[in-house]
C-alpha cells in the first residue's frame, strides 16, 4: 500500500476550518490596516525606490534573520522562527493537496514530509522553550516582561503541544497497527503514541481524543493568528515590512529638513510645509511610525547603547515603546481626526535628558534585527527642541553660537586654522589649483593643540609620499556636523553651502580628512545641497600609500597596539580594514583587539556634540570605554579621530595611567615609523 493519510480522516464537518480562517483573517486584517492608517497620519516619504535591494535587504535581515543570530538568543529565535515557517509552508502544502487537487502527498515523499514536519516542530518547540527559559529564569536586563509575553509564549507552545497531540492520536489510532513502517517517518507523533499505548489507551479511544484535540488544535491555532494583530506578535508582519522598507541613504546622513532655507527667508509656500523636527507624531514620517510598531522588544538597542551602558536615562528600545504606546493612546483621537490634547511628546513621553544622552554613534540601529531607524527619531525631535522650542543644554548653545560667530566650535582656542603649518611649507589651494588632494583639517584638527600634532604627522607623511595636496587655510570653516547632530539644521545649512560654494570655486575633487566627521558630512551630506566630492579618510589614503610603496615603514616598534574604532568611520561607514591594515605595516607592533570591536565598537562619547558638551548624568562613555582599553594590556591606543584622541587623553588621565598607556593617532604612528630623512638621526 502506498503511503498516504487521508486529509480529513476521522473528522466530521473538517471544513469548517475554513469559516475559522475566514474569521481570523478577517480580524487580523483589521488590526493591521487600523495600524496603516495610523502611520499614514505621518509625513510622506519614498521608501519604494530600488525595489530588488529592498527585497534582497528583507531576504537577509529578515527572512535570513543574520543580525537576529549574532548571538545565542538570537539562534533559539531562529530555531522558532524557522520551525514556525517550515510548520506554515507544510500547511499550505496540506491545503493544496487536499482543496486545489494537485495530489502529491503519498508515497516516499510523504513520508519525508511526514518527517520533516515533526522534527522543525521539535526545532519551534526546543526555541520557544529555551526562550521561555531566558525570559522568566535567566531573566536578563534588557528584557522587560510585560503579559502578552507570557501569553504568546504559552500560547506558542500550546499550539505546538496541540498539533504534536493530533498527530500522536491520529498515529496511535490507525497507523502503530495497521502501518507500523509509516509511523516512525513522525517520531514525536509516533512516541506519544508508544506512550499512551503502553498506558492502556485503546485505538477507539484515541480516534476520539484525535477528534477532540483536532477541533481544540484548530480554536487555538486561529485564536494565534487572530492574536498576531494586537500583541508583539504583530512583527511579523511589520518587521519584514519594516526592513523592505529601510533607509538606504548612508548610515550617517540624515535627512535634511526640507525647505527649511527658504522657510525662514519669508517663502510663504515653504513656511506653510515645513516641520521644524518633531513635536508630536504627525511630524515624524510615515516609515518613523512604522517603525514604533516594528519593534520587537528584543533590547539589543539597549545592550549596546553607551548612554545606556553610562548610567544615563537614554535606552533606544523604550524611546521606541514610550513613542508606541503614546500612539496606541492617541489613536482613537487621531482615526476620528480629531486633534489628542493633554499630553506633550517632548516633556511628558519623552524627557530632554533622554535626547541629550544620545551620541548618535548608531549601535542602537546596528544591532536592531527589524531596521528600526533611532537616530532619526532622535535627532527630529532635537531639532524641534532647538529650532521651534529654542530649548538646549547651556554648552551646546555655545557650542552653537561659537559655530555661528567664528565658524568653529571651540571657545577660547588661541590657534588660528593656518598656525599649525609653521615650519612645513604647506601649499594652500588657491595658489595650487592642481592639486589632486585638498587636505580638509577641521576645527579640531586646526585649532586644539594635541590634535595639531597629528595634523603636522599627516602633512608630514603625504609629503614624504608625494602626494600633491593644499589646503584652504582661512577659507576653511566647520562642516557643520556638530549643528546637525545637536539639533539646528539650520546653521548646519548654511555652514553646508557656503563649504560647497567655496570648494567649487577652488573646484576641488578630492578630498582627504583626518576627521571622521568632516569625512561622513563631506561624502555622504554634503551631496543632498549639490557637494560631490571623492572624500577619503586618511587612514584609507595611509593603507594606499603603504600598499602602492610610496610609504615603508622601517622604524621597529614594541608596542602593543590597540585599535579605537570611531563611529562615524566604523558603524557610520564601514571603514574596518585600513586603520588596521595601517597599524599592521609597522614593524614590531603587535596589534590587540579591544573585547568591543568593529561594528560592536564602544562609542567614545564624543558623537552628537557630546564633545562640547558638559556631561552630568551617569558615568563618562570615554571612562568606560578607557577600561576596555586598559584590560587589553596594550601600551597604545591608537584612534583615527581628532574627538577618540581627546576622549581617550581624558580617560587615560582619569584612570591614572598616563605612565604606561599613550594615545596616538594612526598618522602619528606611521610617521614615527618611516626611516629619517637625510640629514636626520633616529631616536
Amino acid at each position: 500500500m502506498v503511503p498516504t493519510r487521508e486529509i480529513y480522516g476521522n473528522i466530521v464537518g473538517g471544513e469548517w476550518v475554513y469559516a475559522f480562517m475566514a474569521v481570523s483573517f478577517g480580524i487580523l486584517g483589521w488590526a493591521l490596516c487600523r495600524r496603516y492608517r495610523l502611520w499614514m497620519q505621518g509625513r510622506p516619504e519614498d521608501r519604494l525606490t530600488d525595489g530588488w535591494r529592498r527585497c534582497k535587504a528583507m531576504l537577509i535581515y529578515g527572512l535570513g534573520q543574520q543580525k537576529t543570530v549574532r548571538e545565542w538568543p538570537g539562534v533559539l529565535h531562529f530555531c522558532m522562527y524557522v520551525g514556525f515557517v517550515v510548520l506554515f509552508i507544510g500547511t499550505l502544502m496540506v491545503a493544496v493537496h487536499e482543496d486545489l487537487g494537485i495530489e502529491f502527498l503519498h508515497g516516499p515523499f510523504y513520508l519525508v514530509f511526514s518527517l520533516i514536519l515533526d522534527l522543525f516542530g521539535l526545532l519551534c518547540l526546543v526555541g520557544v522553550a529555551g526562550l521561555t527559559w531566558r525570559r522568566y529564569v535567566i531573566r536578563p536586563s534588557g528584557l522587560d516582561n510585560r503579559r502578552e509575553d507570557l501569553i504568546v509564549l504559552v500560547w506558542f507552545i500550546a499550539v505546538l503541544l496541540s498539533g504534536f497531540v493530533v498527530e500522536g492520536a491520529r498515529i496511535g489510532g490507525t497507523e502503530l497497527q495497521q502501518h507500523p513502517g509509516w509511523a516512525v517517518w513522525s517520531p514525536v507523533g509516533a512516541l506519544i503514541g508508544l506512550v499512551f499505548t503502553a498506558l492502556g489507551v485503546s485505538e477507539s479511544l484515541f480516534l476520539f481524543w484525535h477528534r477532540v484535540w483536532w477541533w481544540a488544535h484548530m480554536v487555538i491555532t486561529f485564536g494565534f493568528l487572530t492574536y498576531i494583530g494586537f500583541s508583539k506578535l504583530s512583527h511579523l508582519v511589520f518587521s519584514p515590512a519594516n526592513l523592505f522598507l529601510h533607509k538606504f541613504r548612508a548610515n550617517g546622513e540624515l535627512a535634511p529638513i526640507a525647505n527649511l532655507d527658504k522657510a525662514l527667508e519669508g517663502d510663504e509656500e515653504a513656511m506653510a510645509s515645513v516641520r521644524f523636527g518633531a513635536s508630536s507624531l504627525a511630524d515624524f514620517t510615515w516609515k518613523q511610525l512604522l517603525d514604533l510598531d516594528a519593534c520587537t522588544r528584543c533590547g539589543r538597542c539597549q545592550d549596546n547603547c553607551p548612554a545606556w551602558l553610562s548610567g544615563k536615562p537614554l535606552s533606544p528600545k523604550f524611546v521606541i515603546l514610550d513613542l508606541q504606546r503614546h500612539m496606541n493612546a492617541t489613536a482613537a483621537a487621531v482615526l476620528r481626526g480629531d486633534e489628542p490634547d493633554g499630553v506633550s511628546m517632548i516633556g511628558d513621553v519623552i524627557s530632554e535628558d533622554v535626547l541629550w544622552s544620545c551620541t548618535t554613534c548608531r549601535a542602537c540601529e546596528e544591532h536592531c534585527p527589524v531596521g528600526i531607524e533611532h537616530v532619526d527619531t532622535i535627532v527630529d525631535m532635537r531639532r524641534n527642541l532647538v529650532l521651534e522650542q529654542g530649548r538646549m543644554p547651556e554648552t551646546a548653545e555655545a557650542a552653537l553660537r561659537s559655530l555661528e560667530q567664528r565658524g568653529h566650535p571651540w571657545r577660547g582656542t588661541q590657534e588660528t586654522r593656518t598656525s599649525w603649518t609653521e615650519g612645513l611649507d604647506i601649499p594652500f589651494i588657491a595658489d595650487h589649483p592642481d592639486a589632486e588632494y585638498l587636505f580638509w583639517v577641521g576645527c579640531t584638527g586646526a585649532l586644539v593643540e594635541r590634535n595639531v600634532q597629528v595634523t603636522r604627522a599627516l602633512a608630514t607623511i603625504l609629503k614624504r609620499a608625494g602626494v600633491s595636496f593644499a589646503i584652504l587655510g582661512q577659507d576653511e570653516t566647520c562642516t557643520g556636523d556638530p549643528a546637525r547632530r545637536l539639533g539646528n539644521e539650520y546653521l548646519f545649512q548654511l555652514l553646508a553651502q557656503q563649504n560647497i560654494a567655496t570648494l567649487q570655486a577652488h573646484n576641488v575633487r578630492k578630498i582627504v580628512t583626518h576627521c571622521p566627521h568632516c569625512f561622513n558630512t563631506l561624502k555622504n551630506e554634503y551631496p543632498q545641497f549639490g557637494g560631490h566630492f571623492e572624500v577619503m579618510h586618511h587612514s584609507q589614503l595611509i593603507d594606499q600609500l603603504l600598499a602602492a610603496g610610496r610609504i615603508t615603514p622601517t622604524q621597529a616598534s614594541r608596542d602593543k597596539v590597540t585599535y579605537h574604532d570611531a563611529c562615524y568611520l566604523g558603524r557610520h561607514n564601514g571603514v574596518f580594514a585600513s586603520p588596521r591594515q595601517a597599524l599592521g605595516a609597522i614593524p614590531g607592533a603587535q596589534m590587540q583587539e579591544m573585547q568591543w570591536n568593529q561594528r560592536r565598537g564602544l562609542c567614545c562619547g564624543a558623537g552628537g556634540g557630546h564633545a562640547f558638551m558638559e556631561v552630568n548624568i551617569g558615568q563618562r562613555v570615554n571612562h568606560i570605554r578607557t577600561e576596555q582599553a586598559i584590560e587589553t594590556g596594550a601600551d597604545v591606543v591608537a584612534t583615527g579621530c581628532p574627538f577618540c584622541m581627546q576622549m581617550f587623553a581624558d580617560g587615560v588621565k582619569a584612570k591614572g595611567v598616563e605612565e604606561t598607556l599613550r594615545v596616538q593617532d594612526i598618522a602619528e604612528l606611521i610617521a614615527e615609523s618611516l626611516p629619517p630623512e637625510s640629514g636626520e638621526t633616529s631616536s
